[in-house]
């Protein structure tokens, strides 16, 4: 009977440093993805600067008797401060910064709402890259409500803070592009 040779059983090599090493590129890879993700988000919150938001609060005089009813005033001082005299002296206080918009415009860039449970309406205004027109807007349509509501006043005084108004959503999308490009690169090197 002829003899058949008898096959070796594979031999597993098995090296430790190939086993550090291959935890090593990972947590390259992470790190890179990370440091790709970080500058996505940089990236975002630099294509996110340049709006500034203004505003203001006014306390309304309300009635103490029924609760509806002062919600309809809070409602009646918010329909006033939308109203065209009202827009119309946002539009003319934003001419005093050489800054020419139109009612429309000023109704797109302002928001007033009641405060629940508060005699306060918050008014504010959005405008790119001038803080100084987000604040005439609104001071414009605040000192417009208060000279012809003898009772309503202006809270925290005359000065009308504005700040730069980051967009949260513009730098998650620029960190998840960082990551997406960076899981690209990482893809691609390993073939």
């Amino acid at each position: 009977m002829p003899q058949t040779p008898v096959q070796a059983a594979p031999v597993l090599e098995y090296d430790p440093l190939t086993r550090s090493y291959t935890a090593r590129r990972l947590w390259w890879r992470i790190a890179f993805l990370v440091v790709c993700g970080v500058i996505g988000a940089y990236g975002g919150f630099q294509l996110s600067r340049g709006q500034f938001r203004a505003w203001a609060y006014v306390s309304v005089p309300l009635p103490t008797t029924v609760a509806a009813a002062q919600n309809q005033q809070q409602a009646a001082a918010v329909t006033a401060m939308l109203s065209p005299t009202s827009l119309a002296a946002g539009v003319a206080s934003a001419r005093i910064n050489l800054v020419s918009l139109t009612p429309a415009e000023i109704s797109h860039r302002l928001k007033v709402r009641a405060m629940p449970d508060r005699r306060l309406v918050e008014v504010s205004a959005v405008y790119d890259d001038a803080p100084e027109v987000a604040a005439a807007i609104v001071a414009g349509v605040v000192n417009n409500y208060v000279a012809s509501n003898s009772s309503a006043r202006m809270v925290g005084g005359p000065a009308i803070l504005a700040r730069e108004q980051l967009q949260p959503m513009v730098i998650f999308a620029g960190a998840v592009a960082g990551l997406a490009a960076g899981w690209v690169v990482v893809t691609l090197r390993k073939r």
